[in-house]
């Protein structure tokens, strides 16, 4: 038997070579972002932490906007935050898509893992 779906689970965020960030709706809600805060991602013992700044003062790097009207998805764009993690993942195509954990709560901040160490949809 053959499955006609290879990765049955969406990704949770997906990342292209030219800096455009797109978020799934299950993290902006985890991250309770709004059109115009800011992301970034830390790493913290080993792992890489996805984070939000809200409604950071002046033009940011890396600012989210729906994707599209009534969408609850966000994009974002910042070609150094997309490459460094591409690279960091080892991953050599124009675009990949990771799954994300569960949301962790560091210092009353809140974070979400992104598993860089099997990203699926390279192409």
């Amino acid at each position: 038997m053959t499955n006609l779906l290879q990765f049955p689970r969406r990704p949770d965020i997906t990342l292209y070579h030219f800096g455009r960030i797109i978020i799934s709706a299950r993290i902006v809600k985890a991250l309770s972002l709004d059109p115009g805060d800011a992301i970034n991602i830390t790493i913290h013992e080993g792992e890489y932490l996805l984070y939000a700044i809200h409604q950071p003062f002046g033009r940011h790097e890396a600012q989210c906007y729906p994707s599209k009207r009534g969408s609850h998805n966000f994009c974002a764009n910042s070609v150094r935050l997309s490459r460094a993690l591409l690279n960091a993942a080892k991953v050599q195509t124009l675009r990949a898509s990771f799954l994300a954990g569960d949301l962790l709560t560091i210092n009353d901040k809140k974070y979400i893992p992104i598993i860089t160490a099997h990203p699926i949809r390279c192409s």
